[in-house]
């Protein structure tokens, strides 16, 4: 009995400690993602996994050549929540159930300025943060993005280098506060026990994110592949970043079976998915490269 009320008790402190108009909770409350701004307007957020704190206020935001996304104000704030199952044509699992709660920050300057929306998803095994723009622009150059991860504590962590060229090299097994950069996903352990690996998902017409250490702050920082010009990015007036995610767990194998990814992605645009059927296929590559093996049409 004593256990059942602790649980009780838990369960409802967690889910008060979301009530915070610019915060918001998983279906299970465990995880909470809050939004703030500092006092030069610029937006942060912070991560916490039962009451205990993963990533601290970490920056957010992105830099173009036509719009100031800085020195910004909260014009509105909307939320909604989402739990219904889909089947996958193809995979490890046939049923995903997709439940998650939301949360929209809208940001501008003034009324009827262009806005910058932060929109935040909570789920039980994660977490996932996107900008969503709309101007008065016909298009942007993105120059770069603020995106940070400010672990709010030690641990370790499990990674490749971070390079734009390649995903061939050997991982990692390095303390967290030593990672100069990497690609993702980039796995850790906090020394609270706490699984999780940061990635994106939804990536569309968009440069791919690694991970780098910024020299003024310390903090792991999103960095994206840039174009030959030094760019990163030629977007619509009215865009869609990909996702960033968090996924969490108690356990290792947790990170495995998480959705979370599959969830954020685009539904499948292939209207008739009977004609693919499961194989098993056994490559050569390495074996070519080795001298090992040889392979010819027929």
């Amino acid at each position: 009995m004593k256990k059942i009320i602790f649980c009780v008790v838990w369960l409802a402190a967690m889910l008060s400690a979301c009530k915070k108009e610019t915060a918001v909770c998983s279906p299970d409350g465990r995880t909470r993602i809050e939004f703030t701004l500092n006092e030069a307007g610029n937006p942060m957020y912070s991560v916490s996994v039962d009451g205990t704190t993963l990533i601290a206020p970490s920056a957010l935001g992105v830099a173009t050549q036509e719009v100031d996304f800085t020195g910004l104000r909260v014009c509105n704030v909307t939320t909604a929540s989402k739990n219904e199952t889909w089947t996958q044509p193809w995979g490890e699992n046939k049923t995903i159930v997709d439940h998650h709660r939301e949360m929209a920050v809208t940001l501008c300057k003034t009324a009827g300025t262009d806005t910058l929306t932060v929109r935040f998803r909570a789920f039980d095994d994660g977490v996932a943060l996107r900008y969503e723009w709309a101007t008065s622009e016909d298009s942007l150059t993105v120059t770069d993005e603020l995106t940070q991860f400010a672990f709010a504590t030690q641990g370790e962590s499990w990674s490749i280098p971070g390079n734009f060229e390649s995903y061939e090299l050997e991982y990692r097994h390095l303390p967290l506060a030593e990672v100069t950069d990497a690609n993702t996903p980039f796995t850790f352990r906090t020394e609270n026990g706490t699984y999780g690996s940061i990635h994106e998902a939804a990536l569309y017409d968009y440069p791919e994110m690694t991970l780098r250490r910024d020299e003024a702050s310390g903090i792991l920082t999103a960095a994206l592949a840039p174009l030959p010009d030094g760019v990163k990015a030629y977007v619509p007036g009215h865009f869609k970043t990909p996702w960033r995610t968090i996924q969490t767990g108690r356990r290792a194998v947790d990170l495995i079976n998480s959705a979370l990814i599959l969830n954020l992605n685009e539904p499948s645009k292939i209207a008739d998915t009977s004609w693919i059927k499961p194989q098993k296929y056994v490559g050569v590559w390495w074996g070519m490269h080795l001298g090992t093996q040889t392979w010819v049409m027929g």
